[in-house]
């Protein structure tokens, strides 16, 4: 399948990176993002066995918001969905690609989850839709308060897939707040959900980074 070419946007530390990437086996020709887009589909998470509140939307609002960050992608009306959004589709043979034809989509999402206990298998899934093939497919464990998370990594992985080139949403983005009353260092993911908070020094924390391994934060206090 031949698409249209893009440069990837992504988040880190406040900081945007725009390049320019050619996959090996799919091809892209956008000239920048928002000029020309790639009909994509992303269903809803379903659940194999029984279903766990929560767990699907986490995800679902992580993936898209990434994927719209991007530019590359055009993403198609939830509301013009068809039956065949509702099937897991881990299989190319589950999945009717002449529904998603119709809605004029390219690539499509799917995956579904099943808990055991404490813990969650997501198992997610990317079509191209106009070849009918599976360009690539992953599997994350994690609980559900790793829903997001699970959902920034499979942005990146979809990134990577088409065009090679690593993206950041799978990243934290170092702050500095004072709704405490004191000035204290923050992580939050680069959607800016999951806000965590670092330091309780109860004085003034400033110049957050991230040492050279990624490993470890870095900040100035003044106690």
């Amino acid at each position: 399948m031949k698409y249209l070419h893009a440069a990837v946007r992504a988040l880190l530390l406040v900081i945007f990176f725009v390049s320019v990437v050619h996959a090996a086996d799919v091809r892209f020709e956008i000239t920048k993002p928002g000029e020309q887009t790639i009909p994509l589909a992303v269903t809803q998470l379903l659940p194999i066995d029984a279903p766990l509140a929560g767990v699907a939307e986490e995800f679902h609002d992580a993936l898209v918001g990434d994927l719209e960050l991007t530019g590359l992608f055009d993403l198609v009306d939830e509301a013009a969905f068809l039956s065949d959004a509702m099937t897991l589709g881990l299989r190319k043979m589950d999945v009717d690609f002449a529904q998603w034809r119709v809605l004029g989509t390219d690539v499509l999402v799917k995956g579904g989850y099943k808990v055991t206990g404490e813990q969650i298998l997501f198992d997610l899934r990317l079509y191209d839709v106009v070849t009918r093939e599976r360009l690539t497919g992953k599997r994350y464990s994690g609980t559900k308060a790793d829903a997001r998370r699970v959902g920034h990594r499979f942005a990146d992985h979809i990134l990577f897939t088409l065009t090679q080139k690593k993206g950041s949403f799978d990243a934290d983005i170092a702050y500095i707040s004072n709704r405490s009353g004191h000035k204290e260092l923050y992580l939050m993911d680069v959607d800016g959900h999951e806000p965590r908070r670092m330091t309780a020094h109860s004085s003034i924390v400033l110049n957050p980074d991230f040492s050279p391994t990624r490993k470890e934060l870095i900040y100035t206090s003044y106690k």
